[in-house]
Order: C-alpha cells, then structure tokens, then sequence
C-alpha cells in the first residue's frame, strides 16, 4: 500500500500532537494525585489551568484541522461532536470565574471535578481523533 505525502505528514503531526498531549496528561495526573493529599485550593486552581489550557489548546487546534479535512473527505458526523467537545473547556474557564468567590472546600470539590472533565475530554478528542484518520485517511475501519 502506497501512502501519500499529505497522509504521511498528517500521521506525523497528529503523532507528535499525541505524545505531547499523553505527556502533559500525565504531568497533570500526577501534580492532581499530589494535591489531593494537601487539599490547597489554590494549588488546585493552578492545575486546573494548565489541564484547561492545555485541553482548549489541544481541542481547537484539532477542531480546526477537522474542519480543513471536512474540504478533502466531505462531512462527517464525529466532526460535529468533536466541535461540541470543544465548548467544554471554553465553558470550564468561564464557570472558573464564579466559583472563585465560593468557600474553599466548594472550590476544591469543583477544580478538581472540572480538571478531571477536561483530561477526559483530551483522551476523548484523541481518540476521535483516531478513528477519523482510521475511518477518512486510510479507510480502513470497519
């Protein structure tokens, strides 16, 4: 099977942007098992942005290149899903601003639930983002 030079660069970008995105996944694991032993709200807050960030960074960058690739393969309806997951870290850095006067223990309940959302909604995206090469790029899948 012949590959083309597009599909190839594009196997290699989305690669990298995986590897990067399993590293940082873990760095913020791992910075949240350590926060809960010490409950500091504030350290939490903290994590909670880099996981948002990281996730709002990863989600759109991807989100935009699908929809570049809706004009090479057509529609398809993972890409309207994958642009509804983009809202949720949108969403996470506004609702952070009106949690921000509430008690601390309310706050720590909160950072935490939502930076675990936006960590699931990364692996969520990766993974469409997985099927859509497999299902589009190659054609292979099911």
């Amino acid at each position: 099977m012949k590959i083309k030079v597009e599909t190839f660069r594009f196997i290699t970008i989305t690669s990298i942007i995986t590897t990067i995105s399993v590293t940082a996944l873990c760095l913020i694991g791992i910075a949240i098992y350590f926060s809960f032993h010490h409950k500091n709200a504030e350290r939490l807050m903290k994590i909670f942005r880099v996981a948002t960030s990281v996730s709002m960074i990863l989600i759109i960058t991807i989100a935009a290149l699908s929809l570049i690739g809706i004009t090479i393969t057509g529609l398809y309806p993972g890409i309207i899903t994958l642009l509804l997951v983009t809202l949720i870290p949108i969403a996470s850095k506004f609702y952070e601003k009106k949690i921000s006067i509430k008690s601390n223990a309310f706050q720590i309940r909160y950072y935490i639930m939502l930076t675990i959302i936006n960590l699931l909604s990364i692996l969520l995206v990766l993974f469409m983002t997985f099927v859509i090469v497999h299902d589009r790029v190659f054609q292979d899948c099911c």
